[in-house]
């Protein structure tokens, strides 16, 4: 699997998907734990409450600017910026 091939290089994991249960279904597919979800699943705050109730996962709708400070702090502790 290609992911097995540069596992080493991937920093952070970002999951786009359409719907709640399918980022569950994606990942447990791959075994691949996501770092954040966005997405259509994302685009209301349902969706977002629910993500993250079925994953633990950070869901933002990085759309809405209000998400930016949360996706620059996951950007910063992955990427390991200073």
């Amino acid at each position: 699997m290609v992911l097995e091939e540069i596992k080493q290089q991937i920093r952070c994991i970002v999951l786009c998907a359409s719907d709640p249960y399918a980022v569950v279904g994606v990942s447990q597919s791959f075994g691949v734990t996501p770092d954040l979800i966005s997405g259509i699943a994302t685009s209301t705050t349902t969706g977002v409450e629910l993500v993250e109730k079925l994953t633990g996962v950070v869901a933002l709708t990085l759309p809405n600017h209000q998400s930016l400070p949360k996706l620059m702090q996951i950007l910063k502790a992955k990427l390991a910026f200073n």
